[in-house]
């Protein structure tokens, strides 16, 4: 028999889909590969800090050996470093930033996550909160970081509250713009229009609002946080603990952000990363892996 003079094989349309599916998700796959090589590489750039020296009890300052699964605190710090974003018209306009070439730290929190128990607590401690900072005069614990950097806020922190800290994170303005920005904005609810003077923060309709990097910083600077209520403007967040309250806040609706738009996702996280890895420094001794899970 010729070849003109076989049959010809001819796939239905299930084996079709089938193909079509299987090399869907080679693409997926190979597209995923190169994409979490370019995260690794992305987080190989990020800036590390060293936090060395001991506290009491000859306990090493950040403790990062945890075991997989077992509960983890972060210390967060957000700076007001003037480095990056003394130019941007948004850090100017929601309460300025360091001018004197260091940093205060402007935010300071705790984080412990539980992987077991699938919970998360965040804990904030006010900026002008008297402490008494190891090798140096009592002062607001903020002038920690601008004295020694994050190793003497670390053991500020670590000593003053008895608590275990196992990694590091700090992040200043510019950063916190860009990972908003990277994230699609935060929709954040406001029962009353809303305005700050100072931080130029402006909403004017009540309700649901995404907020992209500028009006998040606005949001969370803000000092003098004033609603309209019943035709009238009152001052109804002008203390740091209203100001903390907005900012664990804004950290609960940004994860759930995240996590809405695929945190695990590796083009999702190769985007938070890349928006800011220039504006980020971590521990010498947190990893990918550790983050993600």
């Amino acid at each position: 028999m010729t070849d003109q003079g076989k049959p010809r094989l001819r796939r239905t349309w299930p084996q079709r889909l089938v193909v079509v599916a299987s090399l869907l998700v080679i693409v997926s796959a190979l597209a995923s590969a190169r994409t979490v090589q370019y995260v690794e590489e992305v987080w190989e750039q990020i800036d590390r800090v060293p936090v060395t020296g001991t506290v009491q009890y000859g306990q090493e300052l950040l403790r990062p050996d945890t075991e997989p699964g077992e509960p983890v605190n972060f210390l967060i710090v957000g700076t007001d470093s003037g480095t990056d974003v003394a130019s941007t018209a948004a850090a100017a306009q929601a309460g300025g930033v360091a001018t004197s070439g260091k940093s205060l730290a402007d935010v300071i929190m705790l984080l412990h996550l539980d992987p077991k128990a699938k919970s998360a607590w965040v804990l904030s401690i006010p900026r002008d909160l008297w402490a008494e900072i190891p090798g140096a005069q009592d002062h607001k614990i903020n002038s920690a970081f601008y004295i020694g950097g994050a190793s003497l806020l670390v053991e500020t922190i670590t000593s003053m509250f008895d608590v275990e800290i196992n990694h590091y994170v700090q992040m200043d303005f510019a950063g916190f713009q860009q990972v908003v920005d990277s994230l699609g904005g935060v929709p954040v609810w406001f029962p009353h229009p809303v305005r700050d003077p100072k931080s130029h923060l402006n909403i004017t309709e009540p309700g649901c609002h995404v907020l992209g990097g500028e009006q998040a910083l606005q949001y969370v600077r803000s000092r003098r946080y004033t609603e309209q209520i019943d035709g009238s403007w009152r001052i109804t967040g002008g203390d740091d603990f209203s100001r903390i309250a907005r900012q664990q806040d804004f950290l609960v609706l940004a994860l759930d952000r995240a996590i809405s738009r695929g945190a695990r996702n590796p083009t999702t996280i190769a985007g938070m990363i890349e928006a800011g890895a220039a504006f980020v420094t971590i521990d010498q001794a947190l990893t990918l892996g550790e983050l993600v899970s």
